[in-house]
């Protein structure tokens, strides 16, 4: 059976949170090192000590006992007016909750990441050109054209860059990530020329083909080394 809520008041040795600060040691269980103390233990002398707590709860019974009916009255009346105010305050929220249409967001309003203009995400290689314009390159993850059965899906795809050139002509790079003593490094793999720049961070990466380019005595310009 459950002790009610005047129970738990009157016995001060029911467990309750403790009233210091405590933090958890290896072996799961709750101390203060400064009061040398383990909950729900009572430091023996001081402000938490078992004899403080009573001798403070025995000082409030007093000043309660000590009000005039009175100042009783007076509580209860102003108890009771903020009780009425919240229930106005309540209904006037519902009512204009009822009479307010739902707000609704305006495409303008609607902030949009900026990485969906250089993620594509999973796609095969030959649909990326559908997705791109000339000079214009976009990363995604790579997935078998067809799945002939379950033994076919891949366990990981791969991270590759699909660039299409100024004449027209689809291009698709891998991207590998490499780790050395100052981190992670990302860099794209173009075949068997000299090796591309590498970054600390794929954001890095796609900025620097973004802003920097080739260009060529026909006056093309290519973001990549491509024929």
């Amino acid at each position: 059976m459950s002790r009610n809520r005047n129970d738990q008041k009157s016995n001060p040795r029911e467990v309750s949170p403790p009233s210091y600060s405590v933090i958890e040691d290896s072996r799961g269980e709750l101390v203060n090192r400064d009061l040398n103390v383990k909950w729900p233990q009572r430091p023996r002398t001081g402000h938490h000590s078992l004899g403080e707590y009573l001798r403070r709860r025995e000082t409030r019974h007093k000043s309660a006992s000590k009000r005039s009916p009175d100042e009783e009255s007076s509580q209860k009346r102003s108890s009771k007016e903020k009780s009425d105010k919240s229930d106005a305050t309540d209904k006037t929220d519902r009512t204009d909750e009822q009479a307010s249409p739902p707000a609704v967001a305006s495409p303008s309003e609607c902030v949009r990441p900026d990485w969906p203009k250089a993620f594509s995400g999973i796609s095969p290689s030959h649909s990326m050109k559908e997705r791109l314009r000339p000079t214009r390159f976009l990363l995604y993850y790579c997935r078998p054209d067809a799945l002939l059965s379950l033994n076919d899906v891949p366990v990981c795809l791969p991270l590759m860059v699909a660039y299409m050139s100024s004449k027209g002509v689809l291009y698709n790079f891998g991207v590998e990530k490499e780790r050395d003593k100052q981190g992670t490094m990302w860099r794209v793999v173009m075949g068997d020329g000299p090796p591309e720049p590498g970054f600390r961070s794929l954001a890095a990466l796609v900025k620097y083909y973004q802003t920097y380019g080739e260009l060529r005595p026909t006056g093309e310009c290519e973001n990549f080394s491509v024929p």
